[in-house]
């Protein structure tokens, strides 16, 4: 990835520039969507119960022995009493869902990075397929130009497109199924 956008730089193809600016712009605009979307889902989940079970709530309605509790986000064993330590327990409950939605933006964010690296590299051989007469004189001497080396080197990059995306698959198909087991699991929970 890091050789491809050094070679466009340095190529001063503007047309080139621009297929690759314009793949950059979605995927910038994807990443704050999708950040804005998923770090606000957690705030909107622990602003509430904050509010009403710290702020708002009176210890002096309920006694000792009363048996309403202030929940916790998620429930986890804590080394200490939740009730009595209210923020500490609500606070590393919150911690630990927004280092959860960390991962998850994160990776989900990765899923969407490589492939549109793929298009983009995709994008950029058509360009060149279809403009061959002018990228002619840039991808080859003037005694090797001919439509047999374009072709080879469209061939030769789409080989090279391919081997990339092998390489994509076995690299990211074992945290793809983690991811789809996690999901699975989230779907099952929600259920019941």
């Amino acid at each position: 990835m890091v050789t491809t956008e050094e070679t466009i730089k340095t190529s001063n193809d503007k047309k080139i520039f621009n297929i690759y600016q314009s793949a950059v712009q979605k995927i910038t605009f994807f990443q704050w969507f999708y950040l804005i979307t998923i770090y606000s889902a957690p705030f909107t989940f622990l602003v509430p119960p904050f509010i009403k079970y710290y702020l708002l709530w009176d210890e002096t309605k309920f006694n000792a022995s009363s048996t309403l509790e202030r929940p916790l986000p998620f429930n986890f064993l804590l080394p200490f009493d939740d009730q009595k330590y209210y923020l500490t327990g609500f606070a590393l409950s919150s911690y630990c869902t927004i280092l959860g939605m960390g991962y998850y933006c994160f990776t989900q964010s990765l899923f969407v990075i490589l492939p549109s690296y793929i298009s983009f590299r995709l994008k950029v051989l058509i360009h060149y397929a279809l403009n061959n007469k002018e990228y002619s004189s840039k991808l080859f001497s003037a005694q090797k130009y001919n439509d047999k080396n374009i072709f080879r080197f469209c061939v030769e990059e789409h080989i090279d497109i391919i081997r990339t995306v092998k390489n994509l698959n076995d690299s990211v198909k074992y945290l793809m199924l983690l991811e789809f087991l996690m999901s699975s699991a989230e779907i099952s929970f929600a259920v019941v």
